[in-house]
């Protein structure tokens, strides 16, 4: 997505996304951080953390430890890049799945992708 006037964004990937997310935060953590190639953060509202990361550059797997969530288990909720994203950027996927803060996300990024998530606690 390109930054634009709100209207622009109703209707395509991604927006339910957008009006999930809150305009300000409890606490806010960075998990990856690389100059110039990659940045994760995790944003907490409450229970519910947002994660969202963007990295430059070539096609990667991102693995995503997720023990700064607590002792509970949580239902994560991801938009990421999809399968063909390289030839349509803006193609995403959704999935969700049960975790904990002992698992691991294994993330497939896009060149130049990206994903968002929703962590929310059961």
């Amino acid at each position: 997505m390109l930054a634009d006037y709100p209207a622009a964004y109703e209707n395509q990937p991604g927006f339910d996304f957008l009006q999930l997310v809150p305009t300000w935060w409890d606490e806010t953590r960075v998990l990856v951080g690389e100059v110039g190639q990659a940045l994760v953060t995790a944003r907490r509202k409450g229970k519910t953390w947002y994660v969202g990361g963007l990295f430059a550059g070539r096609l990667r797997q991102v693995d995503l430890p997720l023990s700064f969530l607590g002792k509970r288990h949580y239902t994560i909720k991801i938009w990421k890049d999809a399968n063909d994203s390289e030839a349509n950027p803006n193609h995403l996927s959704v999935e969700t799945q049960s975790v904990t803060a002992r698992d691991v996300l294994k993330i497939k990024i896009a060149p130049d992708g990206g994903f968002v998530a929703q962590v929310t606690a059961e």
